[in-house]
């Protein structure tokens, strides 16, 4: 898995471009930001994953990483971004965003400095 860093660049009339500014392996993105370093972690929640069974999962596994990463949802269907309280912080290890990725989609994971 890769950790990037990147921008859309929508110009009038032509095709979305994606430009990449960075891009390095996630064991070493994760290791300098678990040595002190803020991230949030950031999570899109799409229409087919919008049952009530795999947010219940989505939270138990939150809990079961505790740490001091803020996490923010953003659902889809509705356009609407929550950030949840501290007691949903985590711990971004790669075991962890690999357990979500799995159950949400890894596309719908994201990392994102403070």
């Amino acid at each position: 898995m890769l950790f990037i860093e990147a921008a859309l660049d929508k110009k009038n009339g032509e095709n979305t471009q994606l430009n990449l500014h960075k891009a390095e392996r996630l064991q070493d993105f994760l290791q300098a930001f678990n040595s002190g370093n803020k991230v949030a972690l950031f999570l899109r929640i799409d229409a087919g994953h919008q049952e009530t069974v795999i947010l219940r999962q989505l939270k138990k596994l939150l809990q079961s990483y505790p740490g001091e990463h803020t996490v923010i949802i953003y659902y889809d269907t509705i356009r609407k971004t929550v950030e949840l309280s501290s007691n949903y912080h985590v711990d971004v290890k790669k075991e962890c965003l690999e357990k979500i990725g799995r159950l949400i989609g890894n596309k719908n994971v994201m990392i994102k400095r403070r």
